[in-house]
C-alpha cells in the first residue's frame, strides 16, 4: 500500500525495471544497438537514456521493445526491496 506522505509501504517488494535485462537480451541475441532501435521505433538518444537510467520507458514503449524479442513485458522487472528493508 501506499501512503502519499510516505511512500511505498517499508515491506513490500517493489517491481522496478531492469536496463540491465534490456542490454543483456539485446546482446545475447546479437543485435546491435541500431537494429534494435530500428525495429523498437526508438532514437538512439532515447535508448541510451534508458540504459541510463535517465527515463524509463512507458507501457507503449515496453511493449514494442518486448516485441521485438518475443518477451513478455514482465521480463524487464525485477523484484526489489525498499530501501528500508535492506539490513533486515
Amino acid at each position: 500500500m501506499v501512503d502519499k506522505k510516505k511512500g511505498p509501504s517499508p515491506r513490500r517488494p517493489l517491481n522496478r525495471f531492469s536496463p540491465d535485462r534490456l542490454e543483456a537480451l539485446r546482446t545475447m541475441r546479437d543485435m546491435t544497438k541500431s537494429a534494435f532501435t530500428r525495429k523498437a521505433d526508438l532514437t538512439r538518444q532515447g535508448y541510451d537514456d534508458i540504459l541510463s537510467g535517465a527515463i524509463k520507458p512507458n507501457v507503449s514503449t515496453l511493449e514494442r521493445i518486448a516485441q521485438v524479442f518475443g518477451v513478455d513485458c514482465s521480463f524487464f522487472f525485477v523484484n526489489g526491496v525498499h530501501q528500508n528493508d535492506k539490513h533486515r
